[in-house]
C-alpha cells in the first residue's frame, strides 16, 4: 500500500461540481493563455527540416532514460469529466504536477482546468 499522506488533495470529488469565481477565473485565464499561444504559432515561420532532425538528435538520448514511477490520481476538470491520470510520483501538488496537462481526456475540452484531484496510489504496469 502507498503511502498518500504526502500528497496533497484539491476540492472534494465526492461534492457535486458547482463552480466558484476562482474556478471560472482559472478557465478564463487558461483559455485566454491557450488562445494567445495559438496566435503566436501560427504566426510562426515553419522549422526547416534539418532544424527538426538537429533538435531530434539532442533530444533522443533522453528517450532510453528508465520512467520513473507513476501515481494515478482522479481528477475532476471544468467540464465536469471525472478522469484518471497519472504522473511523475515526485510530484505532490496536483496543480504542479499537472500544469502541463490543459486537454480533457474524456471529452478533448482545451483548456479544461482542473478543479478537483486526489490521489489514488501508484499506477501498476505503467
Amino acid at each position: 500500500m502507498t503511502d498518500l499522506s504526502g500528497y496533497q488533495r484539491k476540492g472534494d470529488l465526492s461534492a457535486p461540481f458547482n463552480p466558484t469565481k476562482k474556478i471560472e477565473r482559472a478557465q478564463a485565464q487558461a483559455q485566454k493563455l491557450h488562445d494567445h499561444v495559438q496566435e503566436i504559432v501560427a504566426k510562426a515561420p515553419p522549422i526547416p527540416p534539418d532544424a527538426r532532425e538537429q533538435v531530434a538528435a539532442l533530444l533522443r538520448p533522453y528517450g532510453n532514460a528508465p520512467k520513473p514511477a507513476q501515481m494515478r490520481w482522479r481528477l475532476r476538470r471544468y467540464c465536469g469529466d471525472v478522469v484518471q491520470e497519472t504522473v511523475d510520483e515526485k510530484y505532490l501538488d496536483p496543480d504542479e504536477a499537472f500544469k502541463h496537462s490543459e486537454q480533457c481526456p474524456a471529452c478533448g475540452r482545451k483548456p479544461s482546468v482542473i478543479v478537483d484531484a486526489e490521489p489514488i496510489g501508484l499506477a501498476r504496469g505503467d
